[in-house]
């Protein structure tokens, strides 16, 4: 019973939603729900795969509003998102922060580097 409540708890899903006209950037919301840690390697595969053989630049709002947990090991994900895609010349914003996620971010310094918004509106 608590293997399978695990299973259930590290599961990460991610679902895409394009923002046509929002920007000359290929624009995207890019949500998370579940678990964000370095179990998630499967899951993840579609955001490189996005970053890398997608139209450059693009623009990605990373929403968090149902994402329950992140470690380091996520957040190093992101920062390395981030990295490529500013890369290119696109930006990665993260909006719908609950703010004990918040924290987790601050405390790797991840808030400096990347602009936090309350709503997907605000942050486009």
């Amino acid at each position: 019973m608590n293997e399978e409540n695990k299973i259930k708890m590290d599961h990460l899903r991610i679902s895409f939603t394009e923002l046509p006209g929002v920007s000359p950037q290929k624009a995207r919301i890019v949500k998370f729900s579940g678990h964000f840690d370095e179990g998630n390697e499967k899951e993840l595969e579609v955001i490189y795969k996005l970053i890398e053989e997608g139209d450059h630049p693009i623009f990605l709002i990373f929403d968090l509003d149902d994402l329950k947990y992140i470690n380091s090991a996520g957040i190093g994900r992101v920062a390395d998102w981030y990295t490529k895609v500013t890369s290119q010349n696109g930006n990665v914003l993260i909006s719908n922060l609950r703010p004990d996620i918040k924290e987790v971010f601050d405390l790797v310094g991840i808030s400096n580097l990347i602009s936090f918004f309350d709503s997907n509106e605000k942050a486009i």
